[in-house]
């Protein structure tokens, strides 16, 4: 009994040694995205209500919002051993309100899909732009194919932009250079 408790424990010690170090690690000259992570087990690190999407050996991670699987592929990122956050939309701050009313005005009716607040970060410091390129495949579900998403995104400078999306295999497929708070629309 002492040997699986002891076991047990050592498991669970490997394994957040993995994560963190993965998670936390410092830069190196040669260390990219895959290289790093490509040990990791799970692409996905819930931190209380943020999920990590971590990079694995195939340069995607993976993150949950509200049931709504987040695929990011970092192959086009030009800042190595970056993460992405994804986090509900925080209903009290400024840009969710300013996309709700949006949202709300444009798309009477329509479902509102996913409300993120996705994040770039690098050694504990956000970056919003200035990475390249990120893509995004949000999954909406089977029952959405062949119909028209919007994604919605409010930038730092106040801006909402719409990229018209159709729905293919339960996805949602976008390409971003900047990051904010993001509503998938379903028209």
């Amino acid at each position: 009994m002492k040997r699986k408790v002891t076991s047990i424990i050592a498991a669970v010690l490997v394994g957040s040694m993995i994560v963190g170090s993965t998670v936390f690690a410092a830069d190196s000259s040669t260390t990219t995205n895959t290289d790093s992570t490509s040990i990791v087990a799970s692409q996905e690190v819930k931190e209380g209500k943020t999920m990590f999407a971590v990079p694995t050996g195939k340069n995607e991670g993976t993150a949950t919002v509200d049931g709504t699987r987040i695929t990011v592929n970092y192959g086009e990122v030009s800042i190595p051993g970056s993460i992405e956050t994804a986090v509900t939309a925080p209903a009290k701050e400024a840009a969710t309100k300013v996309l709700e009313d949006y949202v709300a005005s444009k798309f009477s009716g329509a479902t509102v899909a996913l409300r993120t607040k996705l994040r770039l970060y690098k050694a504990g410091k956000s970056i919003n732009s200035g990475f390249g390129v990120i893509k995004q495949a949000f999954g909406v579900g089977n029952k959405y194919d062949g119909r028209t998403a919007v994604v919605t995104q409010i930038h730092q400078d106040g801006t909402i932009t719409e990229t018209e999306v159709v729905v293919t295999n339960g996805k949602v497929n976008v390409s971003l250079t900047d990051l904010g708070t993001i509503f998938v629309v379903i028209k």
